[in-house]
């Protein structure tokens, strides 16, 4: 089967990067008799050519294509056989990448936002006190600045806990959403531009290893 250019250029647009300089990869011709699709580092090519990537990382689209065809395939047929072991696979994956205590973190968080909330009466309190002359400035600056520095910090904190309370939600449902994915691809029977944008975040190309073999004649 022939397959164009432009075939690749849109199924594939976006997708395929240089695992070395993060650049893309775009599809040309190879003009070696056969005319080989083929996908190349765009920074190689900008001049001087080897300055911002030292290899081109080529990669021929055809294989490609069939290697990321054969991926989501597997990935689906696997899901649907035996959809428990995929999700227990698929929960490993995600306790691999909790790098904390989600339960710690809760409760740390309930913490920190009493404390805040805490500091917020006490510097009421003596902002109060020293309005009616009942603390000196220097005690009321002391007590203000050590409340003040407690509280941003608390604050950063909380923040910093939300962050990865988020992240963690968010990964819990980009678990849902894949199995849904698979169910709905399950019975498809060829690879279309939208599933491998659903399917695939990105491609990283890296460059073969190419070993030389040097014959030295003996004497």
């Amino acid at each position: 089967m022939i397959v164009s250019l432009h075939f690749y250029r849109i199924i594939y647009s976006g997708l395929l990067y240089c695992a070395d300089c993060g650049a893309k990869m775009y599809v040309h011709r190879v003009n070696n008799g056969k005319r080989i699709p083929q996908f190349t580092c765009s920074a190689y090519s900008k001049l001087p050519a080897g300055t911002l990537c030292k290899t081109q990382h080529r990669v021929n689209a055809d294989n490609v294509m069939e290697l990321i065809s054969a991926t989501i395939k597997e990935v689906i047929t696997y899901a649907s056989i035996d959809r428990e072991t995929f999700m227990k696979d698929l929960d490993e994956q995600m306790e691999k990448k909790k790098t904390v205590d989600i339960s710690a973190q809760k409760k740390r968080l309930q913490q920190a936002e009493n404390r805040i909330g805490e500091l917020e009466i006490l510097i009421t309190r003596i902002y109060e006190d020293h309005a009616l002359g009942k603390l000196s400035e220097k005690r009321y600056r002391n007590l203000y600045n050590t409340y003040e520095t407690e509280q941003e910090q608390l604050l950063s904190e909380v923040e910093e806990i939300k962050t990865v309370q988020t992240q963690y939600t968010e990964e819990q449902k980009s678990a849902d959403r894949f199995l849904n994915l698979v169910k709905r691809y399950e019975n498809s029977s060829t690879i279309t531009n939208m599933m491998l944008n659903e399917f695939v975040e990105k491609v990283l190309v890296y460059e073969r290893d190419i070993k030389v073999q040097s014959t030295v004649p003996r004497r």
